[in-house]
């Protein structure tokens, strides 16, 4: 087992703070989920996987034709989540949000739960910046064990 610490400054504390009140989630929760993210990303960028984020946008699609309440939803979604893609290849900010939706389609959760989380992204307001680079100083590793 490894044991990553992240230096945060008092600022990220904070926010993470309110974000774990916000969400209901322990902020270690929120932590893991983001360094699952940034894994998945490092696996991405090693393996092309845009394929693999278009699968997992592929099968939320399907989930949502699945469902008889959200099935007359599911093909504006899909056209505007197409949209989307096609959007990213010139912009990087339409990239990064139909990665996040790919991210959020791949995680293990209800349905109900992805379109929440879904809504809040969209909902949010201001600059949201994900550092796709780690710095070795922003991690030590210790192993225990």
């Amino acid at each position: 087992m490894a044991r990553f610490e992240l230096q945060m400054c008092e600022t990220e504390q904070a926010d993470l703070q309110a974000r774990s009140k916000r969400h209901g989630m322990s902020a270690a929760a929120i932590v893991r989920f983001g360094m699952r993210w940034a894994l998945t990303r490092l696996d991405v960028l090693a393996n092309g996987g845009a394929q693999k984020t278009g699968q997992d946008i592929a099968a939320l699609v399907d989930e949502l034709r699945n469902d008889p309440r959200l099935a007359p939803a599911a093909g504006a979604l899909e056209a505007a989540l197409a949209a989307l893609d096609r959007e990213g290849d010139a912009n990087r900010s339409a990239a990064a949000l139909h990665d996040m939706v790919g991210l959020i389609a791949a995680e293990p959760l209800p349905l109900a739960e992805k379109l929440q989380l879904l809504g809040d992204l969209l909902a949010f307001e201001g600059r949201l910046t994900i550092r796709r680079r780690i710095e070795p100083a922003q991690i030590s590793q210790t192993v225990s064990g």
